[in-house]
């Protein structure tokens, strides 16, 4: 079976995942890519280069952040830092059961989308009306 909406996806040149359980000790989501994806695929001396490149691509085209976990993250701040990280080219996507949300630390002005899961029939399909509803602010998620 064909993926549909290749257009949708086709908006997202890069997807950073972040494991939070995995990022105990860090605040902020460059420093996570280092450690997770940059210092595990390159050789140390193209870490510095690669970590350019990464930023470079922040600041130039469409990315996907999934922050995977923030329940399993014991940081201070409520969330992973993006200070400056430019947010024109970015959708963060966090995941997390939902008694970390009754933290009176997260903000409703920090969420824009909020949705529970409690069982998905078909992920592929599931998965096309996520990332459609992302990339087009007019179309509400509940009518997907």
């Amino acid at each position: 079976m064909m993926f549909g909406d290749v257009d949708t996806l086709q908006k997202f040149r890069f997807l950073f995942f972040i494991s939070l359980r995995d990022s105990r000790e860090q605040t902020h989501v460059t420093q996570m890519i280092k450690t997770q994806l940059i210092y595990k695929i390159y050789a140390e001396d193209e870490w510095e280069s690669a970590y350019k490149l990464v930023l470079k691509i922040m600041k130039n085209v469409m990315y996907l952040v999934v922050q995977d976990g923030l329940d399993e993250w014991p940081g201070e701040e409520v969330l992973p830092s993006m200070d400056g990280i430019p947010k024109d080219h970015c959708i963060v996507l966090t995941t997390t059961r939902p008694w970390k949300l009754a933290d009176e630390r997260i903000r409703n002005s920090r969420i824009d989308i909020l949705f529970d899961l409690e069982g998905i029939s078909d992920p592929k399909e599931f998965n096309e009306k996520i990332l459609r509803c992302l990339l087009d602010e007019s179309n509400d998620i509940k009518k997907a």
